[in-house]
């Protein structure tokens, strides 16, 4: 399932900064590409079970990166247990195949800041432009001010949350959301 948004091109949700919602005309517009899946990986030749077709809500996951959405338990989830710096948008979600407005509970998330605390040096990345990409990633904690969720300053796709929130994430039941320890 792939999700793109399809409205406001011209506001970029990760680059840390508030985006300023006075001349903002909601809601964003989402087209979510959803096509027939039967919930084993089918290119595993050693697939065994019964092969079952999925329906769109089955197939849903809590977050999709790249179109910065989030389910709106996962919001509930970060809103409640502290988590102050993000902003929370409405979103029309359109089935790409059929046209039609599908009411699936999603927003769209902006975090807001950028903390520049990967030590890159000590970290296994590979550069791309004047970014990296983090394949472990080393973090100066010192450095976070205790945010409980950021993007990171190095990598601006990367979003860091801290050892709480990652526990809530973790053990709550969040489809397609793993966070997984710096160090």
């Amino acid at each position: 399932m792939v999700v793109n948004r399809d409205s406001h091109e011209d506001i970029f949700d990760t680059s840390g900064k508030f985006i300023n919602t006075k001349d903002l005309e909601l809601p964003f517009k989402v087209q979510m590409h959803a096509d027939e899946d039967y919930g084993y990986d089918q290119y595993n030749p050693f697939f065994e079970g019964e092969i079952k077709e999925l329906s769109i809500e089955e197939r849903l996951v809590d977050y999709y990166s790249e179109a910065s959405l989030m389910s709106e338990k996962l919001i509930n989830v970060l809103v409640e247990n502290g988590v102050n710096n993000i902003q929370i948008f409405p979103i029309e979600l359109q089935d790409a195949n059929t046209g039609d407005v599908v009411n699936f509970s999603y927003s769209l998330v902006n975090i807001v800041g950028l903390v520049s605390c990967a030590r890159v040096d000590e970290s296994k990345h590979s550069s791309i432009g004047d970014s990296n990409y983090f394949h472990e990633l080393q973090i100066d904690e010192t450095k976070t001010d205790g945010q409980l969720i950021f993007r990171l300053a190095e990598s601006r796709f990367e979003v860091i949350v801290n050892e709480k929130i990652a526990k809530l994430i973790n053990d709550g039941d969040f489809k397609g959301v793993v966070a997984k320890p710096c160090s």
